[in-house]
């Protein structure tokens, strides 16, 4: 072979060597672009629902009553009845009156306690019922004559008419019902609930939403009507067994957490997004939505931190953890992944780093 060929030869290798070095970097400035762009249009998709539009105040909107029962489980706790109304002539897009309203029981400027509606009919926006219950170790002071006040009020991370989201409460509760026996609450309580849905079910007024029935000797809830009071009312089979036409034998207490207000507040922002859908996703596969929203959040942030590692590589891997951290951050604040998860992750790479840096680094070195 002449020399001119092996020049030749040897030239046309060096150009196909440049031609994937070219092709490598191009590669990698297009993997980087992408997903600098993605992130960026992350912060779009998350937070438009929020943004888009305001929310009106409701057409009729009230905190109609509270009533405060005394020993409605146990000796010493309380359960605090309220009756609301949110309803308007068009039902706002933006989500149901559990994304965008918040009942709270305020002793002046600190919470007691609080919930959210229950979107049972009519997503919720319309005559409702709800409750906020207190075991006797963390029951408030009993007080007749004055001082606390149940506040409904529209869900602050979104964007309302009025400037600042709706507030309506009341001070004046209808009812102290304190009598020394779990019996005679439960009595009471049994009275007071069936009017209650007898009342619920006229000012719904839809034939699907049967609430109340007679059989032999007494007036009962439908199953329509359990599915409503049983999810508003913690242990109502064992606190009212009369309301039912079977009843359950044991107590499933449940004990509450009153100070998540801004955790409640993270959770409800996916149901604003387009990514709402998820919820029928998880149903599909029989899991709680909250797990399908974590699970497709985790796969997004392994697409960017591989991303992030393909597309700078060394640079790239010493920034994966912080990269991962953002994201895990930014999928609490968008309502995907629960707080608690956020923080455990979090801290586990942070101490993972932390190992890496005193042991792992030195021996390397």
């Amino acid at each position: 072979m002449s020399e001119a060929s092996k020049a030749q030869g040897a030239a046309a290798v060096n150009q196909s060597c440049n031609n994937i070095v070219w092709y490598n970097k191009t590669m990698r400035k297009l993997v980087a672009a992408l997903l600098i762009a993605g992130i960026v249009s992350l912060f779009g998709v998350i937070t438009p629902a929020r943004s888009q539009s305001t929310i009106d105040t409701p057409d009729t909107y009230t905190m109609n009553s509270v009533e405060v029962y005394r020993n409605a489980l146990e000796v010493g706790d309380s359960l605090y009845l309220f009756v609301h109304t949110e309803k308007y002539a068009v039902n706002p897009a933006q989500g149901t009156a559990a994304d965008l309203f918040l009942v709270r029981l305020m002793d002046g400027a600190d919470e007691l306690g609080n919930n959210i509606p229950f979107p049972y009919f009519d997503d919720g926006f319309n005559v409702s019922i709800g409750s906020i219950y207190f075991n006797a170790a963390e029951a408030p002071a009993f007080d007749p004559v004055g001082g606390y006040t149940m506040r409904v009020q529209g869900n602050p991370s979104f964007s309302w008419t009025d400037g600042t989201p709706p507030v309506r409460e009341l001070s004046t509760f209808s009812l102290w019902f304190d009598e020394s026996t779990v019996s005679a609450t439960r009595d009471r309580l049994t009275v007071r609930l069936r009017a209650l849905a007898f009342s619920l079910q006229q000012s719904w007024a839809d034939p699907n939403f049967i609430l109340v029935e007679t059989i032999p000797g007494r007036n009962t809830l439908t199953p329509v009507g359990e599915g409503y009071f049983e999810v508003i009312i913690d242990n109502l089979r064992t606190i009212t067994p009369g309301l039912f036409s079977d009843v359950s034998g044991f107590a499933d207490f449940q004990e509450r957490d009153y100070d998540d207000t801004y955790a409640n507040v993270l959770r409800s922002r996916r149901a604003a997004t387009q990514f709402a859908g998820l919820d029928d996703l998880a149903t599909d596969f029989n899991i709680s939505a909250g797990w399908m929203a974590t699970i497709v959040w985790f796969l997004v942030t392994g697409v960017v931190a591989a991303g992030l590692v393909w597309a700078f590589g060394e640079p790239g891997k010493k920034f994966m953890p912080l990269a991962v951290v953002v994201m895990l951050t930014l999928g609490a604040l968008a309502g995907f992944l629960e707080p608690s998860i956020m923080i455990l992750f979090s801290i586990l790479l942070i101490l993972s780093g932390v190992v890496w840096l005193l042991f792992y680094r030195r021996s390397v070195a």
